[in-house]
């Protein structure tokens, strides 16, 4: 895979403990981050190569291509979410997502995501 060049970093507080290279969204207060769990509301980013203990500063990546730890299979072009543990996974109809897979990867590989935030439509009516 081609390298991966950060683009815009920001730094916060760390609401709780963040892992490297996991999916964030803003915290309870403003300015804190915490780790993202799911697709229900905003990612803004992930986390650099460094981890943060509660309380410490944490860098996160904002643009362009950053690696991202996957939580399952992801086919290069997927958007992804996160899951649980603030890894990268295929989102679904209504999640938001950080971006778009870059490459194919499967659990835990260390993959990457063109950072580009949206959220996709929700499902139609009468869907599952």
């Amino acid at each position: 895979p081609a390298m991966n060049i950060p683009g815009l970093i920001t730094c916060h507080k760390a609401e709780v403990a963040l892992a490297a290279r996991r999916m964030v969204t803003h915290g309870t207060v403003p300015d804190e981050i915490t780790l993202a769990v799911d697709g229900s509301k905003l990612i803004i980013g992930v986390t650099t190569l460094v981890a943060a203990s509660v309380g410490e500063p944490a860098d996160v990546v904002r643009s362009q291509l950053t690696p991202v730890i996957y939580g399952g299979d992801v086919v290069a072009g997927d958007p992804l979410t996160a899951d649980a543990d603030g890894r990268a996974i295929p989102a679904t109809a209504g999640q938001f997502y950080l971006g778009f897979a870059e490459y194919d990867g499967a659990e835990d590989d260390l993959g990457s995501v063109w950072i580009a935030p949206g959220q996709l439509a929700a499902a139609a009516a009468g869907g599952g």
